[in-house]
């Protein structure tokens, strides 16, 4: 599979980039990594597990601190989980999922079932709501 990235050092800017925004917002958070049938997903977590809980899709190029900055406070009333979307420049796998199938739906349902979520709130914008409606119309159950 081609690389997201045009080099090696080029990568290691991102991903360094990703870790200063992720710093930068000065939350308590932890990193869950969730294997699906598309490739491993990284997830940050972050607020009171006992809070409702939400998940923040990001747009295109972006990743899960950059949707985590975009709702600031969400963390104070929700258990907050913001999602590196696949084949971003991020902490996910590369794996290119299409947009004209039901793949993300599938993919986003996988790791609702993993993070053992009854019943789910979701934020997102740009790419991060194409992704968003594709999880409903594959199931909206949840």
């Amino acid at each position: 599979m081609k690389s997201l990235f045009k080099s090696e050092q080029g990568k290691q800017d991102i991903l360094r980039l990703y870790d200063e925004k992720l710093q930068e917002l000065d939350l308590e958070y932890e990193y869950l990594r969730v294997n699906t049938s598309f490739g491993e997903t990284n997830i940050i977590a972050t607020g009171d597990i006992t809070k409702p809980p939400i998940i923040l899709v990001h747009g295109s190029n972006g990743c899960a601190p950059i949707a985590i900055e975009t709702y600031p406070n969400l963390h104070k009333t929700h258990r907050v989980y913001a999602v590196d979307v696949l084949a971003q420049p991020n902490k996910s796998a590369k794996t290119r999922l299409s947009m004209n199938d039901n793949s993300y739906g599938k993919w986003m349902n996988e790791l609702i079932q993993d993070l053992k979520i009854d019943t789910v709130s979701m934020a997102g914008f740009s790419f991060g709501g194409l992704v968003i409606l594709k999880t409903l119309e594959f199931d909206e159950s949840r």
